[in-house]
């Protein structure tokens, strides 16, 4: 039989879903905030592109650990799952926006890959076997 789920655990087309407006909203007031310093001339030509790629790393990253929050199970899973939403809305996007000029799809892929590699990092690495056994010694 499966793991209890609490009761304060939520569906995972829910969770994952407020997961990916956490990411959306997240995004937006990265690209304000990099855009202010833009304005601002404190970000020069290279930082732009490493700005653009921080900010598609921490949202991939805030929207797959506030969706695995809210599921409570199968984090791996849910993690992955929120990559590839948020990695179809922003190709999406690409295409309704620039005309569909993909020339930064590997980068955005990998970005999104990471930051959700790296929320799912915790789920992965803290569950571990559950007890641990004692191995017996045959002396």
């Amino acid at each position: 039989m499966a793991g209890k789920i609490r009761k304060s655990a939520m569906p995972a087309a829910a969770g994952i879903g407020i997961g990916l407006g956490a990411s959306v909203i997240v995004t937006l007031v990265g690209a304000s905030l990099l855009s202010y310093l833009i304005l601002r001339e404190t970000v020069g030509e290279n930082g732009v592109g490493y700005g653009s790629m921080g900010i598609q790393a921490v949202s991939a990253a805030a929207g797959a650990l506030t969706a695995s929050k809210l599921v409570k199970r199968r984090r791996l899973v849910i993690c992955g799952i929120l990559a590839a939403a948020y990695f179809v809305l922003l190709l999406s996007m690409t295409a309704l926006f620039f005309d569909g000029q993909y020339s930064g799809v590997g980068i955005t892929a990998a970005m999104v890959l990471l930051g959700a590699a790296a929320a799912a990092l915790p789920a992965v690495i803290g569950k571990g076997s559950g007890k641990r056994r004692k191995i017996p010694s045959y002396r």
